[in-house]
C-alpha cells in the first residue's frame, strides 16, 4: 500500500516515496521539518502547497519564481550548492524547480525573492536558499505579477 497522510488543509493524501522533498537543513524557523510532498491541484494553479510530512497542520503557500519575477535568475551560494548537489548554477526548468514561499497579510500577499525554496528536479533534495548578493525583497507584492501573468 501506499504511505499516506492525513493533512488539516487537503484531508487524506497518498504519496510515493519519490514524490516527497528532502530538506536535510530544515526551513528557516522550522529546522526539524525536513520531509515535504509538493502539491499540486489544477482549481489553485499557478499556486502549489508545501505540505510538512511530519506536521499534518504545516503547509506553506508558493508559487513557481518565474510567475512573479519572469526575468528571475537564481543565484545560490557555494554551501547550498553543495547541499543541493549542484556543481554549479543550476538551470531553471532543466535541473532545478525554483519556489517562492507566499506570506498572506493584513493587505496584500508577498513573495519572499531574496529566499526561494530552490528543489533538485533529480534528486528531489531541497533548501531554502538565501540570494548572496541580495538582489530581491522578502516582501514582492505578488497580486501586480498575478495581474500581469493573467
Amino acid at each position: 500500500p501506499m504511505p499516506w497522510l492525513h493533512s488539516a488543509h487537503f484531508g487524506r493524501l497518498e504519496y510515493t516515496p519519490t514524490s516527497t522533498l528532502a530538506f536535510s537543513d530544515g526551513l528557516p524557523g522550522f529546522e526539524q521539518e525536513r520531509c515535504f510532498l509538493l502539491i499540486e491541484q489544477p482549481s489553485h494553479h499557478p499556486l502549489v502547497f508545501l505540505q510538512s510530512l511530519d506536521t499534518p497542520d504545516l503547509c506553506f503557500p508558493a508559487l513557481p519564481v518565474r510567475v512573479i519575477e519572469p526575468r528571475y535568475k537564481p543565484q545560490i551560494s557555494d554551501t547550498d550548492l553543495k547541499l543541493l548537489g549542484f556543481a554549479e548554477q543550476p538551470k531553471l526548468a532543466e535541473d532545478a524547480v525554483v519556489l517562492v514561499l507566499i506570506a498572506i497579510h493584513e493587505q496584500n500577499p508577498t513573495a519572499n525573492l531574496l529566499a526561494p525554496v530552490v528543489i533538485n528536479l533529480k534528486t528531489r533534495a531541497a533548501a531554502q536558499c538565501i540570494d548572496p548578493d541580495m538582489r530581491y525583497s522578502q516582501r514582492y507584492p505578488v497580486l501586480p505579477a498575478l495581474e500581469a501573468a493573467s
